[in-house]
Parts: structure tokens; C-alpha cells; sequence
């Protein structure tokens, strides 16, 4: 397990660690000293959000209550879209249908069938549409085409399908704002939780005692890993093959580890070495050729993400299109 210092800021880790931290609460709580973060208390926000196991139906934590209602909208917005859908499909049989009556371009005629703007283009909403489109067939029956569903009772059909699900569509949006705001809500309380426990644990427990990496803390003794570097500045050197790399100090750091890829030469990053100087030269590098630099910094608690440079050509005289990976 990799041991914190700090209590995590994103929902995945504050719960992995809350977890951990009821389980050893538990186990070390009456030997520690705990006593306003025991083990229940922990539990009880922890199970808020992630929900408690072999419980009845009701009782899941506010994420899967969360998910359940992502899951309800998304149906809902299917929904939607279907009825939405069938609506155009009805107004294009319309429009097919009615040109044997009212001409195939448009003209005033088309006015009453409810085309207002001078053209015969479905408009992407076709409620309104569909609307005018039932007044018209009910006062036109002889219009109306049974085979093909063309009927105002189906334009009722499908305007009333349309705002159905254009509601609950709404109701299920609304559903997911209260169930989003009840899982941060549960959120906020377990990482308050989890604050707690530490301020708890410094009152009680020495910085180097073993005890802190049972709850999944780091010691406060312990190292921090470094910060990772900013950035990596990769230019070309004066001679042939020659490659200048630096980048600033990262906080923490007592060394870096340098990688070097060689496009077409290299097929994996290959480390160049250790390096506690800011400043490497590469030499000898094929000429025409781009080059991948990497640097991560390290220390004795651990090594961080790297920064990566490119350098399109390894030979004198190119340019120096690098920068930040």
C-alpha cells in the first residue's frame, strides 16, 4: 500500500483510505487511544457513501444512489430522443404525403398544415409541427392516410409521447442534481472524517510509530516524495549529434533519472543514468533523427511522473521545437 500524508482530495482514494482506516480503527482503536474517530463513527460515514454490505434494498450508499439516478436519466434521455424521432418521422410521411395536395414546393397552401416560414424544412423540434399538423388532418380527413399512421391520432399520439418524456427526462436531470449533492455532501462528511482521525493520531501517536501505516498514513517522519519537474528544455548542441537537456530543481529531489528514445533507433525509452547536476549532454546522437528526453525526479521516499521533451532533429544547427510533455 502506498502510505499518505495528506488525506486524498478525489472520492476513489478518500474512500480506499477510509476503508483502511475503519478496518485498523477496529482492530487498534482501544490500544491506540481513540476516542472521538473510533471505529463505528468511521463506519458510519464510510458506509454513507459506499453503501453497507448484505443490507436490505434502500440501504445503498449515496454513490450507487448516484449512479442509479445517472442510469435513470440516461433511459430517460433515450427516451426523449426516440420520441423525438418518431415525431420528425411522422412530419416527413406528412410533408410526402401532403405534396399531392397542397403541390411539391412550397406556396401559401402549405401555410395551414402549419409550414409558416416559406420553406417545407423539418424544424429540429418537431412538436410544434406535429401539433399543427393534427388540426390540419383533423379538419382534412380526407387527408389522412390509416396504412401509414398518417392520422391525427397518431400527431396526438406522438406530441403527447414527446412532452411524456421530455418531463421525465426533467424529473430524472432534477433526481440526479439531489442525488449528486447528497453524495458530496457524504463526501465532504467522510473526508472530515478521515481529517479528524488524523489530527487525532498526531495528539496520540509519535512521528516515527509504526501505528500511523496501520491506519495507511505515512509517519510524519517519514520522506515526502519529491514534486515532479515542471518542465525539460531540449536543444541542439554546436556539434554534429550533440543534445543539450536542463530542467529546473523539483522540490524534494536529490537526484534525476534520464531517459533518452531515438526515433526509429529506440524502441522503448533507454535510461542514460542518475543525475544530481541539472545540465546533460547527449553526444553522438544520429543525425535527422527526432529524440524523446525524459526526466523524473527521485529521492529516497520515491520517484514521480516525468516531464518529456522533443527535439525534432539530433544534429547541428536544428531547430528546438521543446517543451513540456
Amino acid at each position: 500500500m502506498n502510505y499518505t500524508h495528506s488525506i486524498p482530495r478525489t472520492i476513489p482514494e478518500t474512500v480506499t483510505l477510509a476503508g483502511f482506516c475503519r478496518a485498523a480503527a477496529g482492530a487498534y482503536e482501544d490500544e491506540v487511544g481513540l476516542k472521538h474517530n473510533r471505529a463505528d463513527a468511521i463506519a458510519a460515514d464510510y458506509y454513507d457513501i459506499v453503501g453497507e454490505p448484505d443490507t436490505a434494498p434502500g440501504t445503498a450508499g449515496k454513490e450507487a444512489a448516484l449512479n442509479q439516478a445517472r442510469h435513470l436519466e440516461f433511459k430517460a434521455s433515450e427516451q426523449r430522443r426516440e420520441a423525438v424521432e418518431a415525431g420528425r418521422k411522422f412530419n416527413e410521411r406528412a410533408i410526402d404525403s401532403l405534396k399531392a395536395h397542397l403541390g411539391r414546393r412550397w406556396n401559401p397552401l402549405w401555410v395551414g398544415a402549419g409550414f409558416t416560414r416559406g420553406s417545407l424544412e423539418l424544424p429540429r423540434d418537431p412538436l410544434t409541427l406535429l401539433l399543427e399538423l393534427r388540426e390540419y388532418l383533423r379538419h382534412r380527413p380526407e387527408h389522412q392516410i390509416a396504412s401509414i399512421r398518417l392520422t391525427a391520432e397518431e400527431a396526438d399520439l406522438l406530441s403527447a409521447a414527446i412532452l411524456q418524456a421530455v418531463y421525465l427526462e426533467s424529473k430524472a436531470r432534477a433526481a440526479r442534481a439531489v442525488a449528486r449533492r447528497a453524495r458530496d455532501a457524504a463526501f465532504i462528511k467522510l473526508r472530515a472524517r478521515l481529517v479528524g482521525l488524523r489530527a487525532e493520531l498526531l495528539q496520540l501517536l509519535t512521528p516515527d510509530d509504526s501505528a500511523w501505516r496501520k491506519f495507511g498514513f505515512a509517519r510524519p517522519s517519514d520522506r515526502r516524495s519529491p514534486k515532479p519537474i515542471s518542465e525539460v528544455s531540449v536543444r541542439a548542441g554546436v556539434e554534429a549529434g550533440e543534445v543539450i537537456v536542463e530542467w529546473p530543481p523539483a522540490v524534494g529531489a536529490e537526484n534525476y533519472r534520464v531517459m533518452r528514445q531515438v526515433e526509429d533507433i529506440d524502441p522503448e525509452p533507454v535510461e542514460v543514468g542518475i543525475f544530481t547536476d541539472r545540465l546533460v549532454i547527449f553526444r553522438a546522437l544520429p543525425a535527422a533523427k527526432s529524440v524523446i528526453i525524459s526526466v523524473s525526479s527521485r529521492n529516497q521516499a520515491g520517484e514521480v511522473r516525468a516531464a518529456t521533451a522533443r527535439l525534432i532533429r539530433a544534429d547541428a544547427g536544428s531547430s528546438n521545437p521543446s517543451g513540456p510533455g
